[in-house]
């Protein structure tokens, strides 16, 4: 995906979608070892509260209490299922992030492009080709986005719904266990989980605003009228700035996490 038969994306796509790639492996290599790290915590403290019993405060039913295997049951039991659900939350997450994050490298490399146009020697004999390879990877850009809209749309609604479902179930673990540790805890994780979904979407909306005003800014006024034409149709496409965007919400950003968290 990053190699191309045109000279000016395939240029760009090696600068700023490697990159872009790159600090998505980073990021999710980083989420990976912060829930390695703290997960633990949860199933160790619900084994605490429950004297060695439940760690995620439930049973498995059908084990009585004086069955041999009640305590292993109940405890690895527990713990597989609570890491594994776990896994595979996180794994999905970082899955939508990497997304996010190409999305971005695209719309990056898009404008590295469109800022060639901003030298009238590129505009004077490079315009048909610079122009040309901006309406391709635009139209590719958009009709991938657009084929992943509806998950992206149905991915954050639930995510959303389990961020608020997570903020109740902190203020009932502290008001059953009276701990403040365990309540901070997870309202820290919360708030953190909501701007890890949130910061990619913004991300996107200002790479597509950069893209609209380096168009714009660009030496339009010196191409031929056939270029102008050609031109407008792109800057037109570029007006439709990439968001995500969920039901009830206008689009994913830093300002929904600002709403939602207060």
């Amino acid at each position: 995906m990053i190699k191309s038969s045109e000279e000016f994306i395939s240029e760009a796509r090696e600068a700023h979608l490697s990159k872009s790639l790159d600090v998505a492996s980073n990021v999710t290599r980083t989420i990976f070892m912060l829930f390695a790290v703290s997960s633990p915590l949860f199933p160790i403290i619900g084994l605490l509260q429950t004297n060695y019993v439940s760690p995620n405060f439930y049973r498995f039913p059908g084990i009585p209490a004086t069955s041999v295997f009640f305590y292993p049951v109940n405890i690895i039991g527990q713990f597989l299922v609570y890491f594994s659900a776990l896994f595979l939350y996180v794994a999905m997450d970082c899955l939508f992030i990497i997304y996010m994050f190409y999305f971005r490298g695209e719309i990056q490399s898009i404008t590295a492009i469109a800022k060639l146009l901003s030298q009238k020697e590129n505009v004077t004999l490079n315009c048909d080709r610079i122009l040309r390879s901006i309406y391709e990877a635009q139209r590719e850009l958009l009709k991938g986005f657009y084929c992943f809209s509806p998950v992206f749309w149905h991915y954050y609604f639930h995510k959303l719904l389990a961020v608020i479902l997570l903020t109740c179930s902190s203020f009932f673990t502290y008001s059953q266990s009276n701990s403040v540790v365990s309540g901070m805890a997870m309202q820290m994780m919360t708030i953190s989980l909501l701007f890890m979904h949130c910061m990619p979407g913004q991300l996107l909306d200002n790479c597509s605003s950069k893209l609209e005003k380096t168009l714009y800014e660009s030496l339009w006024y010196e191409m031929n009228q056939t270029g102008k034409r050609n031109f407008l149709l792109i800057f037109k496409g570029a007006q439709r700035n990439i968001k995500v965007k969920t039901m009830g919400i206008n689009q994913i950003s830093l300002h929904t996490w600002v709403q939602v968290d207060y």
